[in-house]
């Protein structure tokens, strides 16, 4: 088995309450001239990469045409798609690129263009998510990061192990399902339960969500570090 790890970039990891330093941090890389990569696994809100932007674009008005946002309100535009396919050229006019998780998978900026690389993570992402989040820029030296202690985004009931889950779920059938019925579950009168393979992956996922939520930054801390980063 190959256990070699490839040696990673630098990580600037803020334990602080709210990533508010990290915010000022940003716009005082982006004053240097210092092209920036942001993603941020909220949109909206005070600390969302909508608001980060336009909070730049507030005290920066001249940079207009130099901010490009990637969120779910503008995915879809002709323009956005059209960056994204060609990121790699498109992105060299760029100053700032603000992303929601939209962006998590699927592209690869590998034209050293962006200097500084912030991640702020509210506890959306998941452990592994938040690790190919950050990566999206290759072979970035240096990046930026906070990570809310617990996360947000829970499943079902919050429980770690996946048959509490599953039984979280035939308790409660009546609210969920249409839920259940999506997963092409079918009832077993033997075992009283609701079978499915897909079902089952379903509850290990969110039982791995959960997981990671429920002290989000420290394990988010240890996955970087067993990837090769230098925390």
């Amino acid at each position: 088995i190959n256990e070699h790890k490839p040696k990673r970039g630098r990580i600037f990891f803020d334990i602080s309450q709210n990533p508010d330093g990290k915010i000022e941090e940003l716009l005082m890389t982006l004053e240097e001239g210092t092209p920036c990569f942001l993603i941020d696994d909220i949109k909206n809100g005070v600390r969302g990469c909508k608001s980060i932007a336009e909070y730049v674009h507030t005290v920066h008005p001249e940079w207009a045409d130099k901010i490009i946002e990637i969120n779910s309100d503008t995915s879809g535009d002709p323009e956005v798609i059209h960056y994204l396919e060609n990121i790699n050229e498109a992105s060299k006019d760029t100053l700032l690129l603000s992303c929601s998780p939209s962006v998590v998978s699927g592209i690869s900026i590998e034209n050293g263009h962006f200097g500084g690389v912030f991640a702020l993570l509210n506890g959306i992402l998941t452990v592994s998510d938040a690790s190919q989040a950050i990566a999206r820029v290759r072979g970035a030296k240096e990046i930026n990061l906070w990570a809310a202690e617990e996360g947000l985004a829970y499943e079902a009931n919050g429980s770690t192990d996946p048959d509490e889950i599953k039984d979280w779920y035939r308790r409660n059938y009546e609210a969920n399902c249409k839920h259940l019925l999506s997963f092409r579950a079918e009832y077993e009168p033997i075992t009283g339960e609701w079978a499915s393979p897909h079902f089952d992956l379903f509850c290990k996922n969110a039982a791995y969500r959960n997981l990671c939520m429920s002290r989000l930054r420290e394990r988010l801390q240890a996955r970087l570090e067993d990837e090769g980063y230098d925390l």
